[in-house]
């Protein structure tokens, strides 16, 4: 007997069974990226606010006394780290920087200290007092009389799809992110470290 090309041709397109398994196995890589990308993006939210109190506090804890110790500094930068967790705190970088910022002329340094989450231990030179501030300090928060605090996280989150992701967010090695918030000191105009 021999076989039939065309009529079995006609029964196969018009057999309609498996259509939708046909449908959901076109769907599923689609739906399996936008699962992925839901949560990849999740992530960064969360890794965005949790950047976002780190910096809050450090500016606010700062602004509570007129005068700090290097060691109380680092505690305080020590503590305030591990609010990223359960994220890697390898390439957080928690600055603090108190400058004066009169409101006619360019802010300057007064006194600054650096964390690394790479090296926990121990404070790294902010930048030199008497230079001009990295972070442009906006004018409705610039005075001629007290000084500012300027707290300044930066961060890369690498998620597993972040490389995929490269193209649209410009960079290679994950969610790049960096935060800053002002204070004012509460205590007295000026905050100095020992």
């Amino acid at each position: 007997m021999a076989i039939r090309p065309l009529p079995l041709l006609r029964r196969l397109a018009a057999d309609r069974r498996a259509v939708s398994g046909v449908e959901f196995a076109l769907f599923l890589p689609i739906l399996l990226l936008i699962l992925a990308a839901t949560v990849d993006l999740g992530y960064a939210f969360t890794v965005s606010r949790k950047l976002t109190q780190i910096m809050t506090t450090v500016s606010d804890l700062t602004s509570n006394q007129s005068e700090w110790t290097e060691t109380e500094i680092l505690h305080i930068l020590k503590a305030t780290s591990y609010i990223v967790q359960p994220y890697d705190a390898g390439t957080l970088v928690i600055a603090l920087t108190v400058v004066d910022a009169p409101v006619a002329g360019q802010p300057k340094v007064a006194w600054g200290k650096t964390f690394k989450g790479a090296t926990p231990t121990a404070l790294v030179a902010g930048p030199a007092p008497g230079t001009v501030s990295e972070v442009s300090v906006p004018a409705a928060v610039r005075n001629d009389t007290s000084q500012i605090i300027v707290g300044r996280v930066t961060y890369t989150l690498s998620t597993p799809f972040s490389s995929l992701w490269s193209p649209l967010t410009g960079s290679g090695d994950g969610y790049r992110f960096d935060r800053f918030a002002f204070a004012h000191p509460r205590v007295s105009d000026k905050i100095a470290l020992k």
